[in-house]
């Protein structure tokens, strides 16, 4: 984390925490204000952006406008692949006869509906192989430096899903 980064969420923290303060706390919408804020700056604490899925029953992944910058500074400074992946990931062709197979990490587009799973890793080439959901959704090869020079119809990179956990490739289908 940047230090950049670290003092744009401080920021947020700093003036969410005054206008918890200020509001009355006898009016029930207020207190309504207040339930998300301090759920906000409980996110924002653990270096996370907070998300409309965070204080309501939707899909997550959508940033609250507000956090919008520090989402893209996050995003700046963020491996796609780091050494841990890389020996998370089995190699290419490896699991051709395993039903079982897991994608072991999730990329997205932020400003797209493009996600890409990865079950299989060939550090030579940096390829993958794994479910891609865009227009369709189908198992297939990608490149890490291809996802690395992409750019969303705004601008943003493709992201990595820090809280994606492994998932059976049967289960995302």
């Amino acid at each position: 984390m940047t230090d950049t980064y670290k003092s744009l969420l401080n920021e947020h923290i700093i003036r969410l925490t005054a206008d918890v303060a200020e509001r009355d706390s006898d009016n029930p919408w207020h207190q309504e204000l207040n339930k998300v804020d301090l759920k906000n700056i409980s996110s924002l604490r653990e270096g996370r952006i907070p998300e409309y899925g965070d204080h309501m029953d939707m899909r997550s992944g959508y940033p609250m406008f507000e956090f919008k910058l520090a989402r893209f500074l996050l995003c700046i400074g963020m491996k796609l692949m780091t050494k841990e992946i890389e020996s998370l990931l089995p190699p290419l062709y490896s699991q051709d006869d395993n039903p079982n197979a897991k994608a072991v990490v999730k990329y997205f587009t932020p400003d797209a509906d493009w996600t890409w799973y990865a079950s299989e890793y060939d550090s030579d080439a940096k390829q993958f192989f794994g479910l891609v959901d865009g227009f369709e959704r189908e198992l297939g090869y990608f490149n890490l430096e291809e996802l690395e020079q992409l750019r969303g119809p705004l601008g943003l990179p493709v992201e990595r899903d820090l809280y994606f956990k492994p998932t059976l490739l049967s289960e995302l289908a």
